[in-house]
């Protein structure tokens, strides 16, 4: 028998008997005939052979092709298309018995056409919705003021280089250590404010959680899944409590999962007028679909004042180093609408943010009164110099642990906010407050 299968069908061909004799047995018999016999004949058994039974399961195992819709794979953040495979079946009772029927005679032939299955989605479509839609955006601000503004606004920058650009494919989950690497000076980072234990200090690549949280906010906006985020021990300036997404290298990420069924693509760049801008491109299967979040303030902590007693400031004068902070606990709040109208409003996680301790250094050196003469060989005190804050505090990264769980789900997107953290630098005392900006 012979079998063709082409693309769309199969063509079976029973073919026919045939005959042959066994050559040595058949020479052997005319020998022993020639000895015994001058004459007559010798009958040389004809042996029959037959084509070769067809397997119509077999057959079936050659025919059968699932239909498979095209796909993307990412591999050095480039999309690579997967082309779609048509579907091609056949009904097994009809090819069965089609095969006992061209069995039975010679030379008999039959052809049978496959059952093809389009898939839905192909290549083409691919190309057609690649990175066709914003899902989201969401932007945050900055200054560069001051000299450490400028070293954090280098440290946004570096971080946001480093993702912008980047391509999730389907179910690939974004780490945001993982994308950035070892924020390290090596690496250009610089030194800037942040928390530590719950006290503001200098450190490499402060800032960097504005990225971050930026990030968070447009990917809650896109209806992403969030695999890992924690809120900071206190709050910051760029985003309102209960939206912000705090890293630190080796401890903390910031994951999210791409839940789409294409790829998407993160960009992150910083404008020239200082503005961190994060847009996620992708295809969009719910125009209709919009969701948005709000965090309502349960609780708010008061923060303390903490004085200190310094030598360098005269008598009667205060300073305050650093402004306090209000600390909250907030709920987060996820909000659905089709067409424009709520289907559903649900809670989805609660965040604490502890109080900042305002401290203010009280003068304890005594006032040289009037026509008061120094003794022989000393010198004059120096004019006390404390330092006045750049900044309140909740306008700093905090970079050790939150008190609170890991958080997971969407959070609050908010109109942007400007961020103002930076050094200290000397000041001549006076008794006014000290500026807060």
């Amino acid at each position: 028998a012979e079998v063709l299968i082409q693309p769309d069908r199969i063509t079976i061909h029973s073919g026919h008997h045939g005959e042959h004799i066994d050559k040595d047995k058949a020479y052997d018999s005319v020998v022993e005939f020639i000895k015994v016999s001058n004459s007559g004949s010798v009958d040389i058994p004809v042996i029959k052979t037959y084509p070769n039974k067809m397997d119509a399961e077999e057959y079936y195992k050659q025919i059968y092709v699932p239909v498979s819709d095209a796909a993307t794979k990412v591999e050095n953040n480039v999309v690579i298309p997967i082309a779609e495979v048509i579907g091609r079946d056949i009904d097994k009772s009809e090819l069965a018995s089609t095969i006992t029927r061209l069995e039975a005679e010679e030379d008999a032939e039959a052809t049978l056409l496959f059952k093809l299955t389009l898939p839905k989605f192909t290549v083409r479509d691919i190309q057609a919705q690649l990175f066709r839609d914003v899902l989201a955006k969401y932007t945050t601000s900055f200054r560069v003021d001051t000299q450490t503004n400028k070293n954090r606004a280098t440290n946004i920058k570096l971080a946001a280089a480093e993702i912008n650009a980047k391509v999730l494919g389907a179910g690939e989950i974004f780490s945001f250590n993982d994308t950035t690497g070892m924020r390290t000076k090596g690496a250009g980072y610089q030194d800037a404010w942040t928390y530590v234990a719950g006290k503001m200090k200098k450190e490499t690549a402060g800032g960097v959680c504005q990225v971050s949280s930026t990030i968070y906010n447009a990917v809650m906006r896109a209806d992403l899944e969030i695999v890992e985020r924690r809120n900071h021990q206190f709050k910051v300036a760029y985003v309102d409590p209960g939206m912000d997404a705090n890293v630190y290298f080796g401890s903390q990420d910031f994951k999210f999962k791409n839940n789409t069924r294409m790829p998407i693509k993160v960009e992150c760049t910083v404008t020239p007028d200082n503005k961190l801008e994060v847009i996620l491109r992708g295809t969009n299967d719910t125009p209709w679909k919009e969701v948005s979040f709000f965090s309502q303030k349960i609780e708010t902590y008061p923060f303390t004042q903490k004085y200190y007693n310094d030598s360098t400031l005269e008598e009667g004068k205060t300073y305050k180093d650093h402004e306090g902070m209000e600390g909250y606990l907030v709920d987060v709040y996820k909000i659905v609408k089709h067409n424009g109208k709520e289907v559903s409003r649900t809670k989805l996680y609660r965040n604490k943010y502890n109080p900042y301790n305002e401290e203010i250094r009280v003068g304890t050196k005594k006032a040289v009164k009037p026509g008061a003469t120094a003794a022989p060989g000393t010198k004059p005190a120096a004019s006390p110099t404390p330092v006045p804050p750049e900044v309140p505090p909740g306008n700093i990264d905090t970079t050790n642990p939150p008190e609170v769980p890991a958080d997971t789900g969407n959070t609050t997107p908010t109109a942007d906010s400007q961020v103002n953290t930076g050094e200290t630098t000397p000041a001549t005392p006076n008794t006014s407050p000290a500026p807060v900006q």
